[in-house]
């Protein structure tokens, strides 16, 4: 059997849903941290900083959520806390996407 693509996407890098949140069920926790640290951070008008140099800055909000759901389920490793926001779709949702390094000052 010989299967033949037609207008091959060559520079797509990954399957991403629309939906960011298309597995978590309602009553996950992760849920709650979302809202509640996204309430917290609007309610005390702590904002997002903007560098003029270099790379941009991880946003505080999906910093905060990924180490406060992380430390809850006793994951302490930046090695492994690097792994789970990269592979892990729980996590990526948490963090809004991030794509943090584990060597990251």
């Amino acid at each position: 059997m010989l299967i033949i693509l037609f207008n091959n996407d060559t520079v797509q890098t990954e399957l991403v849903f629309n939906n960011k949140d298309f597995n978590l069920p309602l009553n996950h926790k992760a849920r709650f941290f979302v809202d509640f640290i996204e309430e917290f951070m609007d309610e005390y008008g702590l904002v997002d900083c903007e560098n003029k140099v270099g790379r941009s800055p991880y946003s505080p909000r999906s910093m905060l959520k990924l180490t406060v759901y992380t430390k809850t389920n006793h994951v302490t490793c930046s090695d492994v806390i690097a792994d789970y926001a990269l592979y892990n779709n729980m996590y990526k949702y948490i963090c809004d996407y991030i794509t943090p390094f584990s060597k990251v000052n």
